[in-house]
């Protein structure tokens, strides 16, 4: 991920116990509890953040709220870009707990939408491919493009572009990648709001409009944009996201492989079918390493429940030090 991408999200809540049930049954998301901040977990990669609405917050009666978090190289001169540009910095720069070293400011555009430039050490919760409970993809709801596309296009280095014949706008980053959209649409559809839409994937949007529902959520509606079928919906505190499946079509996420191919199940899946039926323990050693080199890249592990390397370090590194001591074993076998 490098400067203007999309890297992360949370959800800014009044009861956290409340969201948590609801995204864990909706998505299948497990929490890490760090205290304040709380990182949700899709299998064993990061997908989001909760936390309890700041109490200033709350006595202005703000609503309930998921925040698209971008990337910048510089927060100070995102800020100082931001304000020259007619934005506006509502909070930072300041430290951003959830990652050790990041900085974060939370700016809006000149129309009023809202979202958190963030500098500080990789996020990977972004998922084009569609992994279930995944964040696939951020579009700004905004009423006037031209109030804010020199605004985003000095932000961020971003290039923005109209779908020919329509309201919608592609947004491509400094590498010229698809990251993005804007549409624009009159107050009279949209409400008085200018935002930042999250959508997160899932298996089955039937199964998940049930979810929504059947633990308190709402659905907003359900209908087909740009080829691709997706459902607005809000958190039993109002919190409104889109939910996705299925590869998308047209501008959103163009010519990326939607479904993704679980390369490392399948291989982890061949190589245990390998060492049974041929009886070669060394692929148990493989087996490990394959289990465990990701988690040193990603900080995250996993044994029963993710388990991270910034909040629970000897237990991340008993873990991780575990299957590599596994695995040297198993090849240590081969020659003695």
């Amino acid at each position: 991920m490098g400067h203007g991408d999309f890297i992360w999200c949370d959800l800014s809540t009044f009861d956290l116990g409340v969201s948590t049930r609801f995204y864990s049954d909706l998505f299948g998301w497990q929490m890490a509890d760090s205290g304040e901040y709380n990182l949700c977990y899709a299998g064993r990669t990061e997908a989001a953040g909760l936390y309890v609405m700041p109490e200033f917050f709350q006595k202005i009666n703000m609503p309930s709220f998921w925040m698209s978090y971008i990337q910048v190289d510089d927060v100070n001169r995102a800020i100082e870009t931001a304000n020259k540009m007619g934005g506006k910095v509502e909070l930072g720069p300041e430290p951003f707990g959830a990652r050790e070293d990041g900085q974060i400011a939370l700016i809006r555009d000149p129309q009023g939408a809202g979202f958190t430039v963030y500098q500080g050490p990789d996020f990977n919760s972004r998922d084009l491919r569609g992994g279930h409970g995944r964040m696939a993809w951020n579009e700004l709801i905004i009423s006037d493009i031209a109030a804010v596309q020199p605004f985003y296009e000095a932000l961020f280095d971003w290039k923005i572009s109209r779908i020919a014949g329509s309201d919608r706008f592609e947004v491509h980053n400094q590498a010229d990648k698809l990251i993005s959209n804007i549409e624009q649409v009159p107050n009279e559809i949209k409400g008085d709001l200018e935002y930042w839409a999250i959508y997160f994937a899932v298996r089955n949007l039937d199964t998940a409009k049930r979810a929504v529902e059947q633990h308190g959520g709402t659905i907003a509606y359900d209908q087909s944009s740009s080829g691709t079928r997706q459902i607005m919906a809000a958190d039993p505190q109002g919190a409104a996201f889109h939910l996705i499946e299925g590869r998308p079509s047209g501008s959103m996420a163009s010519g990326q492989n939607w479904a993704g191919l679980k390369w490392r199940t399948l291989l982890g899946l061949a190589l245990v079918f390998g060492a049974i039926w041929f009886s070669w323990d060394w692929l148990w050693s493989v087996l490990f390493l394959v289990w465990v080199i990701p988690d040193l890249f990603s900080g995250v592990t996993y044994f029963l429940e993710p388990i991270t390397r910034q909040e629970n370090p000897a237990l991340y590194w008993l873990i991780v030090l575990t299957w590599l001591g596994l695995s040297i074993y198993l090849f240590v076998e081969l020659f003695t």
